[in-house]
């Protein structure tokens, strides 16, 4: 029995060079901002990483969740683990002036045409920074992520628990949240009654 028989599609491993990404971007002197190849290698594992067929979201596909469930799943998938790393990422090119519109043009591909939904949960759970270092990005799809129709109540039902549960209550999100609010009030949504 082989040392890797326990990970042989190395899904685990490929996890582990999320996180370790994830990591290396947050702590800020680990990363030599000059090095602009390590920096556009960075970015096109977390690509190969996030557009990769994901077994444990493809296995669940299928299957609704509730509550913060669509966040838990992703973050211990291999999607959700580079996509919230390459969220870390943007904000970290962000505070070194560095070019983002690579990423901007990565995360309006997943919003718009999510392969997963789950990953829609890394993003409202991540909005305050994703707007801090992309709020164009976030004007342009706050819409998408949280929409207002009976239609994609869907997508709603992934992003707003999310979004409630992790999120703190910073004055620049909550006005640009505030329609967000007034809607999920007016038509009752997420209420203890209408659970009942």
């Amino acid at each position: 029995k082989s040392f890797h028989d326990g990970d042989q599609d190395w899904y685990w491993t490929k996890q582990e060079v999320a996180s370790l990404l994830n990591s290396a971007f947050v702590k800020d002197s680990s990363i030599d901002k000059t090095d602009d190849q390590l920096i556009e290698k960075s970015f096109n594992i977390l690509c190969f990483l996030i557009n990769s067929e994901d077994k444990l979201l493809e296995n669940k596909k299928d299957e609704v969740c509730s509550g913060d469930n669509y966040i838990n799943r992703a973050i211990n998938s291999i999607h959700g683990q580079a996509l919230d790393s390459l969220l870390t990422f943007a904000l970290w090119l962000k505070n070194n002036n560095k070019p983002i519109d690579q990423v901007e043009a990565l995360l309006t591909d997943i919003v718009q045409h999510p392969k997963y939904i789950d990953s829609l949960a890394i993003i409202a759970r991540a909005l305050p920074w994703v707007h801090l270092s992309m709020p164009e990005f976030t004007e342009k799809n706050i819409d998408i992520l949280f929409p207002e129709s009976k239609e994609q109540q869907y997508i709603l039902d992934v992003t707003w628990p999310t979004f409630i549960l992790y999120t703190h209550a910073y004055e620049e999100m909550f006005h640009l949240m505030k329609g967000k609010f007034c809607y999920v009030l007016k038509n009752h949504l997420y209420s203890e009654k209408e659970k009942k």
